[in-house]
């Protein structure tokens, strides 16, 4: 089906030159939708610094080049005004901060912890305060610009942002103090993590520096307020003057298209979705775009909407989900003709309502086409690069772009094969050719936001984690960075490269899309991939990572399972390597207390029963019985050491079905830790 949206050509004044960056026109930059589709006018680089392990240096040194104690280095340490500062950034000319990003390792870094940020060489700090209390605490301003994520979370595993901006016309220097010593990589200090992006201005640049008073006269004003508030609660309908829409169901192969003509700009694209497998449908329905007869968008309608492949609700400044409607709100500026059509790769049909929205836009030399690539790596296998100090991590490419343009963001959608966190690994972005990655960081949590491999969903404007119940459990999660004001420019070329760096030695689904902006001509190095949207969305670790299995066990998980106290659960852990992955756990119990198996066996009659237990600090004492006769008693499961063994516990008779193994809490080693566990991996019948 095919709708077509015309619509006549709209002129806006010429553009003006560049005008004066202040704090004002920054913050109102921030939540102009248009911006970030044009060429910056003044121009800047965007750029880092991070605590980022200073070991890591070039990628021919792969004994350093994953490197991983991102944590309290510097740039150098100095005396001011009787103070040992640790300076984290030091910047001339003109520029604006335009993120901070920072965490910390246990309750000690917070209460005798100062940033300053000093300007334009002042000896006196424009900004001054306790870390939390400034970067997330809400001491210059209040949420969203200045929030830690996510709330469920303990504050001291959380990551804290600040998105103020802080611009300066001449310097920017930016301290840390605390009172404890700091060693490169806090081996023994406590441990601080940071990332800050800036706007480095081409020299000349009229900047007019940040200062307290001009914050307050701006909250005064309400325009902080003001865009507080649009951040929170985006409206866009202003924008829009004429919209298209189609609706239908889609077979494989099946699409829907809307074009639009004119000399105007895709300022909203809503999409309702629906199909007996969700998750499947928002993988494998493509959302393809193109701008003048060129594609530049092919990406799975999930990742366009910020959700990779499961519908869980969120809200993001480019994109969201309330449950019903996918909103993306990318400005999309074309000069003749803009084409959007919509396709399922797979076999199940899917009911689609599409909807798009266009906006005036006077094309002209600053103005840019909107990309998005996706590039899944399927059963990838983990920790298999060169360097064995740092658990084989490996760069995975999300793009590369030649041309000139702005990177805008990127999702990252995986499914984790193991138990274990994932997310080790930096981002590493090297622009216009770069001999070291302008960008390098501290931990893809970090990046995006978060912190300490936390699951807890959140939203913000321009970070997010919709689902992250794979982080550790193993499993999905997505993740998610939009850019305004920390938006990359780039003249020549950029490459995106994010480690994969797991605890783990698995296999996992790890699916980035790149979102950018490029001037027409523009090439990029990632093909569509029809063939991979149509694979079969994983739902359980075993479809990514298939877990070993010992022949002729019989599975502890797979049985009826009932106890008189304590705790029960299916439990995986990445250091031990149970039959089908998991073993029955038991926990929390007391003595007397009895935990109940029952099982089938293909033999019946008498047989020597033996059981795959793990063995620890804090395990029991147990006694064992099988269809009401005693087996092996008082078998004591303390070690020192975790692992899983093999125990005889003797000759029983048993039964085709309905077989009850009965497990009696008897108490706990001396030494062992009072938490009295019992596992389970499975039971084995012979003779």
């Amino acid at each position: 089906m095919r709708t077509v949206l015309s619509a006549a050509i709209f002129c806006l004044a010429a553009s003006l030159s560049a005008q004066q960056v202040t704090l004002k026109s920054l913050l109102e930059e921030m939540v102009d939708r248009s911006e970030i589709a044009k060429l910056a006018d003044p121009a800047y680089k965007c750029l880092q610094w991070s605590s980022y392990d200073r070991r890591s240096v070039t990628p021919d040194d792969q004994n350093h080049w994953y490197a991983n104690m991102d944590r309290s280095w510097f740039i150098r340490k100095e005396q001011r005004n009787g103070r040992l500062e640790h300076v984290m950034m030091d910047e001339a000319g003109p520029g604006a901060i335009v993120r901070i990003w920072t965490t910390w390792d246990g309750n000690s870094i917070v209460p005798g912890s100062t940033l300053r940020i000093y300007l334009d060489g002042s000896d006196i700090p424009a900004i001054e305060g306790p870390v939390k209390d400034l970067i997330s605490g809400g001491a210059l301003v209040g949420k969203p610009l200045s929030m830690s994520v996510s709330e469920g979370t303990h504050i001291n595993n959380r990551g804290h942002n600040l998105y103020l901006p802080i611009p300066y016309s001449k310097s920017c220097l930016v301290t840390f103090e605390i009172d404890a010593e700091v060693d490169d990589g806090a081996y023994k200090s406590p441990a601080f993590y940071y990332q800050i992006n800036f706007r480095s201005y081409e020299p000349g640049a009229d900047v007019e520096s940040f200062s307290k008073a001009d914050l307050d006269e701006l909250k005064k004003l309400g325009v902080v307020e003001k865009i507080q508030n649009e951040l929170s609660s985006p409206t866009f309908e202003g924008r829009v003057i004429s919209n298209a829409v189609a609706e239908g169901q889609m077979g494989k192969g099946g699409d829907m298209v809307i074009t639009a003509k004119g000399e105007l700009a895709l300022s909203s694209i809503e999409l309702s979705l629906e199909a007996e497998d969700m998750e499947q449908a928002l993988r494998s329905t493509i959302a393809e775009i193109s701008f003048d007869d060129r594609r530049t968008v092919w990406v799975p309608v999930g990742v366009l909407f910020g959700l990779g492949h499961k519908a869980d609700a969120y809200n993001s400044w480019w994109a969201s989900y309330d449950g019903e409607t996918m909103y993306c709100h990318w400005t999309m500026p074309f000069k003749r003709e803009a084409k959007i059509r919509l396709f399922n790769t797979h076999d199940q049909t899917v009911s689609a309502k599409l909807r798009v929205k266009t906006s005036k836009w006077d094309w002209n030399d600053r103005s840019l086409y909107f990309h998005g690539v996706w590039s899944p790596h399927y059963k990838i296998d983990t920790q298999t690069g060169p360097s064995q100090n740092w658990l084989g991590a490996v760069d995975i490419n999300f793009a590369e772009v030649y041309g000139e343009g702005k990177w805008a963001g990127d999702v990252l959608t995986l499914f984790n094969g193991s138990p274990g966190w994932w997310g080790e690994g930096d981002e590493k972005i090297w622009v216009d050719g770069e001999d070291f990655p302008s960008h390098i960081g501290t931990g893809t949590e970090d990046y995006y936001g978060y912190a300490w491999s936390r699951p807890a969903a959140f939203s913000a404007p321009f970070i997010a984690q919709p689902n992250g119940e794979g982080n550790l459990a193993g499993g999905y999660a997505v993740n998610l960075r939009w850019r305004s004001l920390d938006a990359i420019p780039f003249d020549e070329s950029i490459k995106f490269d994010m480690e994969l760096w797991h605890w783990v030695k698995t296999k996992m689904n790890f699916e980035p899309a790149s979102f950018f902006y490029a001037r027409p001509g523009a090439v990029w190095n990632v093909a569509p991939k029809p063939r991979m949207a149509a694979i079969a969305v994983p739902k359980k670790m075993s479809d990514v990572n298939p877990p070993f299995k010992v022949k002729g066990a019989i599975e502890a998980e797979e049985m009826v399972v009932d106890s008189t106290g304590g705790e029960l659960e299916n439990q995986s852990h990445p250091a031990l390597k149970w039959s089908g992955g998991l073993q029955v756990w038991w926990k929390f119990a007391y003595v007397g207390d009895q935990l109940a198996l029952v099982f089938d066996s293909k033999k019946t009659g008498p047989a020597d029963i033996t059981a795959m237990l793990t063995v620890a600090v804090d395990y029991g004492i147990a006694s064992f019985s099988l269809n009401g006769k005693k087996l092996a008693q008082n078998v004591d499961l303390y070690s020192p050491d975790l692992s899983a063994k093999e125990f005889t516990l003797g000759r029983g008779v048993l039964k085709k079905t309905g077989n009850v193994l009965v497990i009696t809490l008897e108490g706990a080693n001396e030494a062992a830790v009072k938490s009295r566990m019992i596992g389970v991996d499975y039971l084995k019948v012979s003779g």
